[in-house]
């Protein structure tokens, strides 16, 4: 997978447009500079670092040095990533299915079974 791809295919699974102007602004790029990625252009490593950090990923990940998309830094503090069949199945959903996916959710986490019961 290219770096784009990679790019894309987390961006979707995130719930973020990956070609979009805020997108752009939150990595300190332009639109333009996106799309010179479909093209195989590799951005700056600070373009690289800031889309690591916002995809929650490894920059290494992102060149494809690794397969491996866990970035070990987060996930130290949080806890184990989404199992791989699960990533892959949501990164094959449109933007609408995938805010299907976040409702439901939101919905099981506010269930009695996950709400954290007050001491009496």
């Amino acid at each position: 997978m290219t770096f784009y791809e990679r790019y894309e295919a987390l961006c979707r699974v995130r719930g973020i447009e990956p070609c979009s102007q805020s997108t752009a602004e939150k990595l300190g790029t332009t639109r333009s500079n996106i799309s010179y990625w479909k093209k195989g252009t590799k951005p700056n490593v600070e373009i690289v670092r800031s889309a690591a950090t916002m995809l929650q990923t490894s920059a290494d990940y992102l060149l494809g040095r690794t397969d491996d998309d866990t970035d070990y830094t987060v996930a130290q503090k949080t806890g184990p990533s989404l199992p791989e069949d699960v990533t892959t199945m949501l990164s094959g959903l449109d933007s609408a299915d995938l805010e299907k996916v976040m409702i439901y959710a939101r919905g099981l986490l506010d269930g009695d079974k996950y709400q954290k019961r007050r001491p009496r």
